[in-house]
């Protein structure tokens, strides 16, 4: 075990906590294995429900993904990348973020049904819109995901945080190709 001397007291350099430099690496290590595992899932997923798939509901699939994400970009998720510019936690205020952000989300929410309800008059993208509909309840959910996101990301918890990424993208590629295999 090594130490340090600093005046008089013996400074344990192994008991230290990681330092800023230590959890940059591990920032750098863990995002770039999930999005080397991510991009390799999606390829996967993508080849597999081509072969699933119609072409008809691959397309609804897509469309219907491509729509979430648009909503997903203008959401609160952005606002929310606030929380990590304060430096102290005390002055986080994580209630006016939920509230601000609750409000954006429920606005969100609400365009994307009536966006859904608009496409049910087109008879192109009528039969999409179940699927729309269905799909904006990530929306809200995603205002409560992200607060725990930015809250690992304020910790430095890469390891948790890529983790859950990863177990999550996971299991919405399992629910993506299961659904495809009983024909939905």
């Amino acid at each position: 075990m090594s130490s340090l001397q600093a005046g008089t007291a013996a400074v344990d350099v192994a008991a230290a906590p990681p330092g800023l430099a230590h959890k940059a690496r591990e920032a750098v290590a863990w995002t770039a294995g999930f999005t080397i595992f991510q991009d390799l899932l999606q390829f996967g997923v993508t080849l597999t429900l081509t072969r699933l798939l119609p072409p008809e509901a691959y397309g609804k699939f897509t469309l219907v993904n491509t729509m979430i994400g648009f909503f997903t970009v203008i959401s609160y998720r952005e606002i929310l990348n606030h929380t990590l510019q304060v430096r102290s936690d005390a002055d986080t205020h994580y209630q006016v973020h939920f509230t601000a952000g609750l409000f954006i989300q429920s606005a969100l929410f609400l365009t994307t049904n009536l966006v859904a309800l608009g496409m049910r008059l087109s008879p192109r993208y009528a039969p999409a819109a179940p699927y729309l509909h269905l799909m904006s309840l990530l929306l809200p959910l995603d205002l409560v995901c992200e607060f725990r996101v930015k809250m690992l990301e304020r910790q430095l918890d890469w390891r948790r945080l890529r983790t859950l990424h990863a177990i999550g993208f996971g299991s919405g590629a399992s629910l993506a190709v299961a659904m495809g295999l009983l024909g939905f």
